[in-house]
C-alpha cells in the first residue's frame, strides 16, 4: 500500500481535529459576547438594557468547561499535526511510484508537465497515477468526513 494513503487520512484527521477546535474558540467567543452590555433603549415608560447584570460571573463559571474542551482539542489537533509530518516525512523517503507522483505534484506544486520528465515516465502513466491518487484521495476524504459538499462549501 502507497503511504501517501495514510498521509492522507493523517491529513484528513487533523483537518477533521482542527475545525473542532475553530467549534471551541467559536463557543468561548460567543460566550463571551453575551457578556458585553447591551445598548440603552429607551421607551416611553422605563429603560432597558446597559445594566452588566452579573453577566461576567456566570461567564466564567461556563468558560472553566469549556476552557477543558479547549486544551482537549488542542491536545488532540498538535498529536495529529505531528503525525501528519512524520508520515509527510515517510512520503518524501518513499520509493514507490505513486508516492513520488504524489509528492511532486501535490506537495511541491510542480507542473505535471515537469513531472513525468523529472520522474523519467511517460505522460500517460504520469497521468494514469495522478487519477488513481486524486480517485483514493477523494474515496479517504468522504470516509475522514473532511469533504467539501459543492452545495453548502463546509467542511
Amino acid at each position: 500500500m502507497p503511504v501517501f494513503v495514510s498521509y492522507e487520512v493523517a491529513k484528513a484527521k487533523y483537518l477533521l481535529s482542527q475545525a473542532q477546535y475553530d467549534e471551541v474558540l467559536t463557543e468561548i467567543e460567543r460566550l463571551f459576547q453575551r457578556t458585553q452590555p447591551k445598548a440603552v433603549q429607551y421607551d416611553k415608560d422605563r429603560v432597558s438594557g446597559g445594566q452588566p447584570a452579573d453577566l461576567f460571573a456566570s461567564y466564567v463559571i461556563a468558560k472553566e468547561g469549556l476552557d477543558q474542551r479547549l486544551m482537549e482539542r488542542k491536545a488532540i489537533l498538535y498529536e495529529r499535526k505531528e503525525m501528519v509530518e512524520l508520515k509527510e516525512h515517510e512520503l518524501r523517503q518513499s520509493h514507490d511510484e505513486h508516492d513520488k507522483v504524489y509528492c511532486m505534484v501535490l506537495l511541491d506544486g510542480v507542473s505535471p508537465e515537469l513531472a513525468y520528465q523529472r520522474l523519467y515516465m511517460g505522460r500517460s502513466t504520469l497521468y494514469r497515477k495522478l487519477r488513481d491518487i486524486l480517485d483514493a484521495r477523494d474515496s479517504i476524504q468522504f470516509e475522514v468526513g473532511t469533504h467539501r459538499d459543492i452545495t453548502d462549501g463546509k467542511l
